[in-house]
């Protein structure tokens, strides 16, 4: 059985370090923040019977119309005192659909200003969704922040937490140096420059490896935990960027072959023209590796004993 997602279980003591960290907020609204899209209809549905209908975030904001894809609110105080979290912590676990905020300002203007993240633009204007709900997403987007930009967040919501790729809480830093313009105190969306736009996808890369992986076999990852993937692609990645693969769909075939060799194949000396080409021409790595000869087959078949791919 593969992981559906790069992340782990959450940990057993997940749900005492959540408590004991509602404790230290003293009189701020803590929420636990659920992502409809990632959750789905049949979660969300024993999250409502196990608690109470939540707060729909964006119902009174621009992006309203997300509807059931959209975030999710319930206080974290009544689901502690309900059964100390069990329901929320066991329907979600091992998804990146949950985290929790602490805001000092009431629910609508926590709504307002959750609405003004994941509303985002690029300074292009070309619109996005920003997706905080997803534990993957909100700690890039939040290291990437302008210092007016956590200024304007931080009068909706004051801390963030979630459960990290191995499933253990954590709490995301919310201070930044990066000079920027003034927050608009109109703006609807918060906008990304060039360098935090890429460094958000660049965050999210190992995660659509995987699911693309994923997509030609299912079996690919089976027996590996969320989190060691994660870091098994997440180094893929850095091997492929250091022999010139740029491209997603080359990097995706530079991960296939090393999970089939298992050990570092790039830098035998049968591979240089492989890379010189790709580089120079740009034929797709597919191709470069269905024309392999016997002696690039041999040279890679040293190093691991099994059948070539297709």
């Amino acid at each position: 059985m593969n992981p559906g997602y790069l992340q782990d279980a959450l940990q057993p003591d997940f749900g005492d370090q959540l408590a004991a960290w509602h404790q230290t907020l003293g009189d701020m609204q803590v929420w636990a923040l659920v992502d409809g899209a990632i959750a789905g209809e049949e979660r969300m549905q024993r999250l409502k019977s196990a608690y109470h209908e939540p707060l729909a975030a964006f119902d009174a904001t621009h992006l309203y119309a997300y509807d059931e894809l959209g975030l999710f609110m319930w206080p974290v105080a009544s689901v502690l005192q309900r059964d100390a979290a069990a329901a929320l912590l066991q329907t979600l676990s091992a998804l990146p659909a949950l985290s929790f905020i602490a805001s000092p300002a009431p629910a609508p203007v926590t709504c307002q200003t959750l609405a003004w993240l994941a509303g985002a633009t690029t300074t292009d204007r070309l619109k996005l969704y920003l997706r905080i709900g997803d534990s993957r997403v909100i700690a890039p987007a939040l290291a990437n922040l302008t210092t007016p930009q956590v200024a304007r967040l931080s009068e909706g919501i004051a801390a963030w937490a979630v459960p990290d790729r191995t499933g253990g809480f954590s709490l995301l830093a919310f201070a930044s140096d990066r000079p920027g313009p003034a927050v608009e105190k109109d703006a609807t969306g918060v906008v990304l420059g060039d360098v935090a736009y890429e460094r958000i996808l660049a965050a999210s890369l190992p995660d659509m490896l995987h699911a693309e992986m994923l997509r030609a076999d299912v079996s690919i990852f089976d027996g590996n935990k969320g989190s060691w993937l994660h870091a098994w692609l997440s180094h893929a990645l850095e091997r492929a960027k250091a022999k010139g693969v740029h491209q997603f769909s080359d990097q995706v075939e530079f991960a296939r072959i090393a999970r089939w060799v298992k050990k570092p194949f790039e830098d035998i000396a049968e591979l240089e023209s492989t890379w010189r080409i790709l580089q120079e021409k740009g034929t797709p790595l597919l191709t470069l590796r269905q024309q392999w000869d016997e002696s690039q087959w041999r040279a890679i078949e040293k190093i691991v004993n099994s059948p070539r791919p297709v």
